[in-house]
This record gives C-alpha cells, sequence and structure tokens, in this order.
C-alpha cells in the first residue's frame, strides 16, 4: 500500500519513506497545525487483523507516549484511520547506529562509550516508568548532527508479548542482539535491555558482532551457550575496564548482568579513565583463542631466510637422525609425566551468603583457592557474607585456581532527616538532599499543626536515627484543623451578591453553574441552589453552593388598592405601606404619607408575582397580608 501523499488524522501529511521494519513502515511526515517534521510510523498490514495485537500496539504506544528526556525519541500522538493504525514521532535529522557503524567500522572508543551512556540514560528513564523497550539494537538507536543520542521504537517492541517472539518461523526482534532469556522464548525485563546494550557496545568498540550464525536458529542458540571473544582481542585498544563493563552487561545470567541502566550508565561515565564499580572490577576477563598470524611479507621474508641457508644433504640426514632420537627419548618421557602438567577442572562451588571461613573450607575440598577481592557497603547480603563471586556456581575452571569473592559490610546507615512540622516542599527538599527517598504521602486533620505541614514522618528520627541508604520516608501532612459543618442558608430569591454575602457569613462559597429564562424571577436572582436549604442538610465550611440565575423577564406586575382607616382622635398619624414580592424580596417602601385621625383611604400598590405587604401606623404594625 502506497502511503505518499496521503494525510492522517487530517494533519500528518506523508512526505518520503524513510524505511522499514519487520513490523512497521517510517515516514517522514508534515504536521499541517503545527508546520513541523514528523515522523510517523504505520503498522504493516498484516498486523492489523490482530485485533489483540492492535489493542496491545495502541495502549503501549500511548504509555510510551508519558516518556520524557532527552535521550529518548518523543511520542506524540497515537491514531487510526480507515485501518491505517500510526504512531507519530519526534523526527530526528542523522543516521541510525547502525548506518555509522557500517561507515566507520568501529567507532573511537570515547565516543562509543559516550553513546552507550547516553542509550542507558534513556533506557533507565523509561526503565522508570515501567517500560521496557526488548528490541535494543543500533538499528532502533538515532544519533543527531550534534551527536545526542535518541533511543526509538519502543512502542511497537512493547507491544510483543512472550507468546509473540516466533512467528512465520523468525524470532521477532534481532537475534544479533538478543537476550539468552528472550532466546529461550521467556519475556524479557530491564535486565535483557540491558545485555543488547552490551551487545551494541561490542559491536561499536570492535566492529564486529559477538556471535554469527547461518540462522536465526543458530545465532539464538549462541547467545545461550557461547561466551563471546574478548573485545580487546578484536581491538588491543579496549582496556580491562571497559572489557569488564561489556561482558558484565553481557553476562549469560540475567543477576549477574548490571541490574539497571543506571548502574551501568555510572559505570561509562568514568571507565576511560580506569574507575569501574567493584562489581564490575571482579568480572572475569574473556580469552583470546585467536593468533596473530604472519602477513604475506613476513612469510616472503622466511622463505628467503630458510633458503639461504638450506644445509646440505648431509647435513639435513644428520639433522633428521637427531631428530628422531631426540623425539624417541622424548615420548616414552612424555608419557609418563605428561598428567603431571595436565590439571583437572572442578566445579565452582556456590559461595553466596557464606562466611570468609566456610567459603575457604568449600573450595578447599575442590582444591581451589579464595580471593578476597574486596568488601563493600551492600544490602544483598548481611554483614561479613559472601555476595558476588567472579565465577558462576557450577562453571567448570582448572584446580588451585583464584576464585575472587566480595564480602559484604552489610547496608551503610545513613542519619534520618527530621522534617515534622515542616512545610512539605521544604520536607521534599530535605529528603532529596539526604540519602533517604520520599514515601507515601498521606494526609489528615490535625488541630495543633499548620495546613500543609508535615504531622508525622516515619521512620522517625528520634526512634531510628539511621537507616540504609534508598530508605523511603513515608509523611502524613495536616489537612488543617477539622472543619465544622453549618445549616445551608437559604438564597432562592436573592439577588446574586445578596446571595454570596449570605453563603460568605455562613463561611461557604457560591458557584453560578447558569442561568436560565424565568416568569417567577427577576434577572439576577437566584431561582435554585444544590445543596437545598432544609432543617436536616449540613454542610463542610468551606464547601461551595451550586446556584441557578433567572435570565428574566420575571412575573409581569399586579395592581391592587388597599383600604386603610385611622382611628377617629382627631390627631395626624404618619402612614407607611412596604411591599415583598418577587421584585424586592427584602422589601420596598411603596407608600408613606401622614394623615390625620378618622380618615379613610386608598393607597394604589404592584405586586410583582405572590408576595404580602405591611401597613405601618406610627410606626407599628397595624395590618398585613399575603397576595
Amino acid at each position: 500500500m502506497d502511503f505518499l501523499g496521503k494525510i492522517l488524522g487530517r494533519r500528518y501529511e506523508i512526505v518520503e519513506q524513510l524505511g522499514g521494519g519487520g513490523m512497521a513502515l517510517v515516514y517522514r511526515a508534515h504536521c499541517n497545525c503545527l508546520h513541523r517534521e514528523v515522523t510517523v510510523k504505520i503498522l504493516r498490514p498484516q498486523y492489523t487483523c490482530d485485533e489483540d495485537f492492535v489493542e496491545r500496539f495502541r495502549r503501549e504506544a500511548q504509555a510510551v507516549a508519558s516518556l520524557s528526556h532527552p535521550n529518548t525519541v518523543s511520542v506524540y500522538d497515537v491514531g487510526e484511520e480507515d485501518g491505517i493504525h500510526y504512531i507519530v514521532m519526534e523526527y530526528i535529522e542523522g543516521n541510525n547506529l547502525k548506518e555509522i557503524i557500517r561507515e566507520q567500522g568501529r567507532l573511537t572508543l570515547p565516543v562509543a562509550v559516550d553513546y552507550a551512556r547516553q542509550i542507558c540514560e534513556g533506557l533507565d528513564h523509561a526503565h522508570e516508568k515501567g517500560i521496557v523497550h526488548r528490541d535494543i539494537k543500533p538499528h532502533n538507536i538515532l544519533v543527531t548532527k550534534g551527536g545526542r543520542v535518541k533511543v526509538t521504537d519502543f512502542g511497537i517492541a512493547k507491544a510483543v508479548t512472550s507468546d509473540t517472539v516466533t512467528q512465520a518461523g523468525t524470532i521477532i526482534g534481532s537475534v544479533h542482539y538478543i537476550a539468552p532469556e528472550q532466546a529461550k522464548g521467556e519475556p524479557g525485563g530491564v535486565r535483557s535491555d540491558i545485555y543488547s546494550v552490551g551487545v551494541v557496545l561490542y559491536e561499536m568498540v570492535t566492529g564486529k558482532l559477538p556471535f554469527e550464525g547461518d540462522s536465526p536458529i543458530a545465532m539464538a542458540m549462541k547467545h545461550i551457550q557461547e561466551e563471546p571473544p574478548a573485545p580487546s582481542c578484536l581491538n588491543p585498544e579496549v582496556s580491562p575496564e571497559l572489557e569488564r563493563v561489556i561482558l558484565r552487561a553481557m553476562a549469560k545470567s540475567p543477576e549477574r548482568r548490571y541490574q539497571t541502566a543506571r548502574e551501568m550508565a555510572d559505570d561509562l561515565r568514568t571507565v576511560l579513565s580506569g574507575q569501574i564499580s567493584d562489581a564490575t572490577r571482579i568480572i572475569p576477563l574473556g580469552d583470546c583463542p585467536t593468533m596473530v598470524l604472519p602477513t604475506t611479507e613476513d612469510l616472503g621474508m622466511a622463505a628467503a631466510k630458510e633458503k639461504e641457508n638450506k644445509p646440505t644433504r648431509k647435513r639435513r640426514w644428520i639433522l633428521a637422525a637427531v631428530t628422531l632420537l631426540v623425539l624417541g627419548l622424548l615420548a616414552g618421557g612424555l608419557l609418563g609425566i605428561g598428567s603431571l602438567f595436565v590439571k583437572k577442572e572442578v566445579p565452582v562451588p556456590n559461595l553466596m551468603g557464606l562466611t570468609e571461613d566456610e567459603a575457604r573450607r568449600e573450595l578447599t575440598k575442590v582444591n581451589l583457592v579464595l580471593v578476597v577481592l574486596g568488601r563493600q557497603y551492600t544490602d544483598k547480603q548481611p554483614a561479613d557474607k559472601i555476595f558476588s563471586q567472579n565465577y558462576d556456581p557450577n562453571q567448570l575452571v582448572k584446580e588451585n585456581r583464584e576464585i575472587g569473592v566480595m564480602v559484604s559490610q552489610g547496608p551503610k546507615l545513613y542519619p534520618v532527616p527530621s522534617v515534622k512540622n515542616k512545610p512539605l516542599e521544604e520536607a521534599k527538599l530535605i529528603i532529596a538532599q539526604s540519602q533517604m527517598v520520599l514515601g507515601e504521602i498521606t494526609e489528615e486533620y490535625d488541630e495543633e499543626i499548620r495546613a500543609g505541614n508535615v504531622v508525622e514522618q516515619k521512620p522517625d528520627p528520634e526512634v531510628e536515627k539511621e537507616k540504609p541508604q534508598g530508605t523511603k520516608i513515608d509523611l502524613v501532612v495536616s489537612k488543617g484543623p477539622t472543619p465544622q459543618y453549618r445549616p445551608v442558608p437559604n438564597v432562592v430569591g436573592l439577588s446574586e451578591r445578596d446571595a454570596i454575602a449570605a453563603l460568605a457569613a455562613a463561611n461557604l462559597k457560591m458557584a453560578k453553574i447558569g442561568e436560565v429564562e424565568s416568569d417567577k424571577y427577576f434577572a439576577g436572582v437566584v431561582i435554585s441552589q444544590d445543596p437545598p436549604a432544609t432543617a436536616e442538610q449540613t454542610i463542610q465550611e468551606g464547601s461551595t453552593v451550586n446556584v441557578t440565575v433567572s435570565k428574566g423577564p420575571g412575573p409581569a406586575a399586579k395592581d391592587y388598592v388597599l383600604r386603610i382607616e385611622l382611628p377617629e382622635d382627631g390627631q395626624p398619624h404618619q402612614v407607611k405601606v412596604i411591599i415583598y414580592d418577587a421584585k424586592d424580596p427584602q422589601g420596598r417602601t411603596n407608600y408613606e404619607q401622614q394623615h390625620q385621625g378618622g380618615e379613610k383611604f386608598d393607597v394604589p400598590v404592584k405586586f410583582y408575582g405572590s408576595g404580602k405587604y405591611e401597613v405601618y401606623i406610627d410606626n407599628q404594625l397595624a395590618q398585613n397580608a399575603s397576595v
């Protein structure tokens, strides 16, 4: 299917094909909305028929979109259109690492180490997000013109599960870089990515792959069973420290590899100066089975010299006789003493968790020698117990071989910082500057501790003064005093301003959620509230009451006439009429005049909707009624 010129998502216009792998086609596209170049990866049609696979593809691609790191390619968008499933990513100007290796052969050590470090930095960020790549290879490593490494193809790699390791007789992912456990059909994990980085670094410093084979299955078996040639055999410039970093990353057992990409990045940051971690330093160096053969020129010179010194026939006869005699004498002797020079191979015992004395006794039983390479703070084993050995248990070695071990000093303890009664942000900073890490944060009401300050921490430095590095500190943060609950005031019929004031007096807030037309209430008057004002309804202080406000027009005016009669005392009286209705629920003075006692007169009034009136004579309520 030709996608050139097609516009996906009404914004991504396909411009040119950049390449493609077994699972997707890769295109350069132009985003017509943001006016920038992007990379669009389109799932090949044969995978779109598998609904489960497509769903995993979409779900994992969306998860990868959460990555944000200088050494990972950013994912901008994921979509589907007319059965076309695609991922939109950052466009990188540059080559992939495989192209660079093909062009340059082996890379200089500083460049190779820097590239590998950047790969580890990007993977560490992904692993912290719970995302495993599972298909690290130079083809998926992009290098910008400025030397910035970008790891790509997270989404598709993650969509492959353990039940899709093989398809149509081939192994998904490149078997040149696959970890042994993946080659066995097991699901790949963080340490599988680290193995693949080791293979990529091997290829960068030697210009060659560690294993070659006639078929994918043969290649996979080599990853499972064989040790690679030592990198220094192919490139003498590779230092012992760098070789140990590569061999540790490519260890057959995941437990013997770097446990995190961060650990490997830390070693790569200092390896060229000869500094590596103790756990890496104990890795045994590989053997160099190959020999340096003489060049054609050397062979020619040797032949000329042989011809120059060619013995006569007589000398040749004497030389042959002497040779046969010596060989005859040696043959019998070698048969008798040969066994003295052939050392027996024995399996290395498992020394993990043993003390030095216990390990020495176990090694003595099989004629091996214990060498303590160092002591290190670690939580892998209790103090004075062995936590690492440089030969795997049951690995065959010659008798009298020295077996190096690292002995635990137990976890290193650091002071627990005190953050009680400190603002949360300050507490976070103090913990970040310590050897501890921030744990779970919960909230609770506290009558004494100010809102936002730490009420309690675990571990408590007053009880446990020191803890191992990386201990989580859980915090309880104050929400302030326990809130009070108040009755909900009735604001229906009040203007917005009066409703706000009434609710504020009850320590509540108002939110206008809409306006509707009303024949009952004038514009700007509250016509409903939630929660309503009822005798049993209470609400927490600081809560919000949602109100709906009238847009009018409100009720029409109705004319009424009030008949007023004054007492016949001949005295002047002050008469006042107050009206309460939808227009003025708080009341308005409709009439106010002075009259003589005994007068009888009518007062015309207007009511807007239902309401009531009050008649006052000399400020004394004389009559009232609802209308």
